[in-house]
């Protein structure tokens, strides 16, 4: 076993592909929910190229 959480993606074990698409879809939407209240600004948070802000999910 590990004694530590994993640094980078390639890191993880094999089949956590799943767990991480679903928690980075996750996040999209909340940076969405953020940046559409106004508590974040578009260009705040590395990464956020991917993520259609203000978009209705």
């Amino acid at each position: 076993p590990r004694d530590h959480a994993p640094r980078r993606f390639d890191d993880a074990p094999v089949g956590d592909t799943a767990a991480v698409d679903k928690l980075r879809r996750k996040q999209e939407r909340l940076i969405s929910l953020l940046v559409e209240k106004g508590v974040l600004a578009p260009g705040e948070i590395d990464g956020l190229e991917g993520v259609q802000l203000g978009a209705n999910a």
